[in-house]
């Protein structure tokens, strides 16, 4: 529980400095496009079947980012989407090669 607290206020802190998170277009396309948009996660597969999400670095740095959303696999993220039109992805996604966005 205490690192529930913890999590939250870290949380409130770091919008007080560096303000609330950026909104980002989200996209359901069954293939992902030649050319990715900056702003844009695209939840890749059929209907209620996602196989994998991609977006290009928010830190602009234009590397194409692919979380895989299939069970079978490893690593693999879930996403969910919320009423407001935006998704979350769990584990959050961190590089840990290039920019280590």
């Amino acid at each position: 529980m205490r690192l529930d607290v913890a999590t939250r206020l870290l949380s409130q802190l770091w919008r007080k400095i560096f303000g609330h998170r950026s909104h980002l277009l989200i996209k359901d396309v069954e293939e992902l496009p030649d050319r990715m948009k900056s702003g844009t996660v695209y939840l890749v597969g059929e209907g209620e079947y996602l196989w994998y999400a991609a977006m290009l670095c928010p830190c602009g740095c234009g590397e194409a980012l692919h979380m895989n959303l299939m069970s079978h696999s490893r690593p693999q993220w879930n996403v969910t989407k919320h009423p407001d039109g935006t998704v979350s992805l769990h584990p959050s996604v961190w590089r840990l090669t290039g920019c280590r966005s």
